[in-house]
């Protein structure tokens, strides 16, 4: 027996020796390789030499005499700094995850099986023109003339896995653009109708009202004028979708030229959704943000013209019930008595890493792919003979996106990018445009749908609900050009009025909060330069906090302890900075709110917490007053109850988690991770790869801060923010301004893997002239080799 408890525990022991080489020799090696930023080689598949020069803060500078050598130098580029990246892009979108990361990957894996990126990806990019294929072919040469050069550093978190690289093909640029069209896409209310279950919720209709409620009025897009007629613009649960931009024309501006500002709200990590890149093509000059994995600049300048992107958040999907022919549920009907009609099957092979492959067949439609029953959210519960088609636009039209996306570089007026937005099928966005000879422009892109509000709002049976759908002539998509007012804002708010625009876009545009903020501002001074949009990007006054504060105020409290926090917010100016404490008192007891008013709504997920101050408004200002009466108990409650508790409530939750005192409730004790794309929330790894920071900024703020309301400091899970930031000036545009969380590296040893995100922080820009770059290193690449 001893000797054979000895060889177990021997046995055990090796074990965790071997699985602690496996991992941690490379962890501990994760620092090493870093990228050749500086030097010369050959390369095969240039025509031209081009140049890659890097700034003080790691940014590329790259020049080059033709397109495809330009786009063969950012695929060079793009891959040393970020391939793992550009990696992980593609496995999402393949559905390849779970090969590289187990059985936890799998999910998503199946998610992404069932839109059938792979098939669109290859059928999209089949369909282009020759020379925009082979456009596309220079990027994917670029990238593999790094994986299979001399210069080429496996990425340290394929050391950890033990895995390698696979060649990038020109079709994989669609795959990554396929992944911000799922990101940005837009479904409505339906699914949140959906989910909402008659037998926990008495009143569907009041808690959908309630979840998807609207802010204060404000302006919609078309109107383009702080003075126009409000719109309830708003849903709550939407406000994930943020993005900003404003433009001026030279009108309102010190240059007497327009001024451009953009910061597109995108999740927020290590690396970054972003890399800011300065080209030169054949002596024109441009700069912006980039996605690695796709050539081409998406937004920023070209040296004529300057382009903002914000989220439409128009309703692009669409799902339908289909009735299941019984027992065996093979065939399926679209309305009751219609014909019954074979499934499309396919057979999916999912390879698990640590263990055996899956294999699954999913169906398909005559207009789209079926739901996956056992996916979260469960759709179909409690729903047996019927399953769900869903229906997006990628599924109905091959994407043309990387045509609008490369022939950016060439467009010289605003007219000229507002038609070729007709090309961008997907995703579907707002684009704002200025040029240096005066005029502004807005454009929506995207293919749009077109039915009935009743289909685009529910989840149903024929004839209440259906896929038949047809699609806007992208000639009469909303567009603006040269309003009266001298300005376009955007900032994911309702696009127009039924009056200004009849045809349904969506039911669940994002809260005016900030669009009206920024009219607000543009309001305070007469004409605004660079430094004044600066500003206002950083800005941190919080519009929805001014709203509902002196609601909070009319409280009484229960003891001294919670009137210190009235008194706190009494004094306090909305906005969230680092040594004040009523941001957090705000935010916990906002939260604490909606949950004790807001239970008709039914449980609430906690990214929607933070989205309901329209509904506490509207209920603590009298006109929802019923609402302060929890349906749960026999009492009746009022909101001056519900005040009163919240707050003790908030009091408690901050003495527990945070410490006893106002002192110990600083907004900057709160630690947003920046979570690593991949190992973020993997012991060990995670606190290898990621980084957290304290970020100056509230939910609604113009400097905007995403995030899900915790009870202690490190239980602010960031959801998102401004990714990048970009200000336009068209008097000079080698005088923008530019900045991005993280750094441009994507190596975790490099210094330039996080030197951003502190003078993001800041609100520090950077300005890129080829003229002042002080360079750190410079590499050619050179035409050779086979």
């Amino acid at each position: 027996m001893k000797k054979f408890l000895f060889r177990l525990t021997l046995g055990a022991g090796l074990l965790v020796a071997a699985a602690l080489l496996y991992i941690g020799v490379p962890v501990l090696r994760a620092g090493a390789g870093l990228p050749v930023w500086d030097g010369s080689t050959t390369v095969a598949g240039l025509d031209h030499e081009v140049t890659i020069t890097r700034s003080e803060y790691g940014t590329p500078f790259t020049e080059a005499e033709t397109q495809a050598d330009l786009y063969f130098a950012q695929g060079f580029v793009h891959a040393q700094d970020r391939f793992w990246q550009m990696a992980m892009g593609r496995r999402l979108a393949l559905g390849r995850l779970a090969e590289w990361l187990g059985a936890p990957a799998l999910a998503a894996d199946r998610y992404s099986r069932m839109w059938m990126w792979r098939d669109l990806a290859v059928r999209s990019y089949e369909a282009l023109a020759a020379e925009e294929r082979a456009l596309l072919d220079a990027y994917a040469a670029g990238v593999n003339a790094w994986l299979e050069g001399p210069l080429y550093r496996r990425p340290p978190e394929m050391r950890v896995l033990h895995v390698h690289p696979e060649p990038w093909k020109g079709s994989d640029a669609l795959l990554i653009m396929f992944n911000v069209h799922a990101m940005l896409r837009g479904n409505g209310s339906e699914q949140l109708r959906y989910e909402i279950s008659p037998e926990r919720v008495p009143d569907v209709e009041r808690a959908v009202e309630i979840l998807n409620t609207s802010g204060p009025d404000a302006p919609t897009i078309l109107s383009a004028s702080s003075e126009a007629p409000g719109t309830h613009s708003a849903s709550a649960m939407t406000d994930g979708n943020f993005s900003n931009s404003w433009l001026l024309s030279g009108a309102h501006t010190v240059s007497g030229l327009p001024l451009v500002a953009n910061d597109p709200h995108l999740a927020i990590g290590l690396p970054g959704v972003w890399q800011i890149q300065h080209l030169t093509l054949n002596g024109r000059r441009m700069a912006g943000g980039t996605i690695p994995g796709f050539p081409s600049i998406v937004v920023g300048h070209n040296g004529a013209v300057a382009w903002a992107v914000t989220n439409s958040t128009v309703n692009t999907m669409d799902a339908t019930l289909l009735e299941l022919e019984m027992p065996d549920g093979r065939r399926y009907r679209s309305s009751p008595g219609g014909p019954w009609q074979e499934f499309g099957v396919r057979e999916e092979v999912f390879g698990v890493r640590f263990g055996s492959d899956v294999t699954e067949l999913q169906r398909t439609t005559e207009h789209g792919a079926v739901w996956l029953e056992d996916l979260d959210p469960p759709l179909l519960e409690g729903r047996p003979g019927f399953t769900i088609e869903i229906v997006d636009v990628a599924m109905e039209a091959l994407n043309r996106g990387p045509v609008a996306l490369m022939g950016m570089l060439h467009i010289d007026t605003v007219e000229e990018g507002m038609e070729l937005m007709g090309e961008m099928t997907l995703p579907s966005v707002n684009v704002s445009f200025a040029d240096t000879a005066g005029s502004i422009g807005c454009a929506l892109s995207g293919r749009i749908p077109i039915r009935s509000r009743e289909s685009a709002e529910q989840i149903a049976f024929a004839a209440w609900d259906t896929s038949e759908r047809t699609h806007l002539d992208p000639a009469e998509s909303p567009r603006l050009l040269n309003p009266e007012s001298g300005r376009i804002v955007t900032a994911n708010q309702r696009i127009a009025t039924e009056e200004e625009f009849p045809t349904y876009l969506s039911d669940s545009f994002a809260s005016g909060y900030r669009a009206s903020r920024i009219h607000e501002a543009l309001d305070e001074r007469p004409r605004h330069d660079v430094e004044s949009f600066r500003a206002m990007q950083q800005d941190g006054l919080t519009p929805e906090a001014r709203e509902l504060t002196p609601w909070m105020l009319e409280a009484k409290a229960a003891t001294p302890a919670d009137q210190a926090l009235v008194d706190l917010l009494a004094e306090w100016d909305f906005r969230f900075t680092p040594e004040s404490a009523a941001p957090l008192v705000w935010s916990i007891w906002m939260r604490q709110l909606g949950r004790e008013l807001l239970d008709e709504a039914g449980p609430t997920r906690p990214f929607r917490e933070s989205m309901l101050t329209p509904a506490i408004v509207l209920t603590l200002s009298g006109e929802w007053s019923e609402l302060c009466n929890r349906v749960e108990t026999p009492e009746v409650e009022t909101c001056a109850d519900a005040l009163t508790k919240t707050l003790t409530q908030t009091r408690e939750i901050l003495e527990a988690g945070w410490g006893p005192g106002v002192d110990d409730w600083q907004w900057e004790r709160v630690q947003f991770k920046l979570g690593h794309l991949g190992f973020a929330d993997l012991p060990l790894l995670g606190q290898r790869f990621s980084r957290s920071t304290s970020i100056p900024a509230g939910l609604s703020s113009l400097f905007n801060n995403n995030f899900i309301i915790g009870d202690t400091p490190d239980a602010f899970p960031l959801m998102g923010g401004a990714g990048y930031q970009g200000i336009y000036d068209l008097s000079d545009l080698d005088a923008s301004l530019f900045m991005a969380p993280g750094g441009p590296s994507g190596h975790v040893g490099s210094d330039y893997y996080n030197n951003l995100t502190p003078l993001w922080i800041a609100g520090e820009r950077m300005r890129l002239d080829p003229d002042e770059i002080g360079p750190i290193a410079t590499l050619t690449l050179a035409p050779g080799g086979e």
